[in-house]
């Protein structure tokens, strides 16, 4: 199944303004990452609906600039929902590791350029690893480039491997690098490492399941 996206409909006939209004609702959200066991209307369900509601009232009022407010509020709010619901994937700590707290970021926000993401830092002494699962982030774009062309692939000097049976772009040197998996041609999962080894930075990444994060990515 293809990608499915929140859409809010007007209740009355479109106007210039309306559009607008409409344009600020729709914004793109999938909705595979915004609902996992629960329905919408429960992911934040004060602070969303309250807030849809408060640019409802706006509207009415003709209050325009405060009705678009309201409603970047809430698709902030969503988004963030989307990025927490991406750490549930995270992994847990392998032996001997510590896991620090997730951090997200949404939207246009993130470092890996766009959407939304979900990270954890993993220590072990000096060792550390990062894993980042990003969902619709521009970067997914220029690995897949990697993945199709032999020619950019062999320049790059990464390798292609498979990791729970996803195409993975592995960068490795000494104790550095970065794994790089493409799951379901939709999110990237990142790992990476310093002051430790592949073996390690592969084993964190396989650890990662794949089959629910798949599942709940097509939803």
């Amino acid at each position: 199944m293809g990608t499915i996206y929140i859409q809010f409909i007007p209740h009355r006939p479109t106007t210039d303004v309306e559009s607008y209004i409409q344009a600020m609702k729709s914004s793109i959200i999938p909705l595979s990452l915004v609902l996992s066991a629960v329905a919408l209307p429960l992911l934040h369900a004060d602070d969303v609906t309250e807030t849809i509601e408060e640019a409802t009232a706006y509207y009415a009022d003709e209050n325009y600039s405060e009705a678009a407010s309201s409603l970047n509020y809430a698709v902030q709010l969503i988004n963030q929902k989307a990025s927490e619901q991406l750490g549930q994937f995270l992994p847990e700590a392998p032996d001997g590791w510590e896991k620090g707290e997730p951090e997200y970021q949404s939207a246009g926000a993130s470092l890996f350029g766009g959407g939304n993401t979900a990270s954890a830092r993993y220590s072990n002494g000096n060792a550390t690893l990062t894993v980042t699962i990003a969902a619709n982030s521009p970067a997914l774009q220029s690995m897949m480039m990697f993945v199709n062309n032999p020619a950019f692939l062999g320049a790059s000097g990464k390798k292609i491997e498979r990791i729970g049976g996803q195409k993975a772009l592995v960068e490795w040197s000494d104790n550095y690098g970065n794994i790089n998996v493409i799951v379901a041609g939709t999110a990237l999962l990142t790992v990476e490492g310093s002051e430790t080894t592949l073996e390690a930075a592969t084993a964190l990444a396989e650890a990662v399941n794949y089959k629910k994060l798949v599942a709940q990515l097509m939803q």
